[in-house]
């Protein structure tokens, strides 16, 4: 039975004893990473992701997010604490997703191209999984407009800092970084987000088999 979406908590039956086993008709495990400034609409994209997912996958979903990790360690979103606590819990629940099979969507910021590395090339895992990037490039005046929107705005130089990272001189969201794909989403665009996500993921397949023919091109 597939799980279904609860906003900033992993999806259900995490701690079920009943373990879903992966199929010939599967698709290889794969680990979808947002990317992109704060208040730029990853969590958007993390809720239609995962409802298109669960239309198309025959694995569970698991959620983690940095926001709701830090409200289980800290009581709090806002208290961001340390790192280097988040980033174990993170490591763990990536553990305990590829235990259960299941396919992951991981929201924080990773602005910075060593955040990215740490967890697509440092990370070490027990078994293989394609890392697909979901780039938000979302300009900072967008972004501004819709922080002011939240219940809670941020404080802007935080969403400022973000956008800067991303422009910095180290190389925008690539798949030398470890991504089987990136998908760029502009959501500037004038296309809603509602249709543009579910669009790139039937192209998934398409775009991974093209990079995949890249890649055998090449030999050491």
């Amino acid at each position: 039975k597939l799980n279904t979406w609860h906003g900033d908590k992993e999806v259900l039956n995490r701690n079920s004893p009943c373990v879903v086993m992966a199929t010939s008709s599967q698709p290889p495990l794969r680990f979808h990473l947002m990317i992109g400034p704060a208040s730029g609409g990853k969590s958007t994209v993390a809720r239609i992701l995962a409802q298109s997912l669960q239309e198309l996958d025959q694995r569970p979903i698991r959620y983690i997010s940095s926001a709701g990790i830090r409200r289980e360690l800290y009581g709090d979103t806002a208290i961001y604490g340390r790192w280097a606590e988040v980033e174990a819990e993170i490591h763990n629940q990536l553990l305990q997703a590829i235990a259960a099979e299941e396919t992951v969507i991981l929201e924080a910021s990773y602005t910075r191209r060593a955040f990215r590395l740490a967890i697509t090339q440092k990370l070490e895992l027990p078994a293989g999984v394609q890392w697909i990037g979901w780039w938000l490039d979302t300009p900072l005046q967008l972004c501004l407009e819709w922080n002011q929107r939240r219940a809670v705005p941020l404080p802007e130089n935080v969403i400022k800092k973000h956008c800067a990272q991303l422009l910095q001189a180290a190389p925008v969201p690539h798949r030398q970084e470890g991504f089987a794909h990136v998908v760029r989403l502009r959501p500037d665009q004038g296309i809603p987000l509602e249709l543009l996500v579910p669009a790139e993921l039937q192209r998934l397949e398409d775009c991974l088999q093209r990079a995949a023919n890249r890649d055998g091109a090449y030999k050491l």
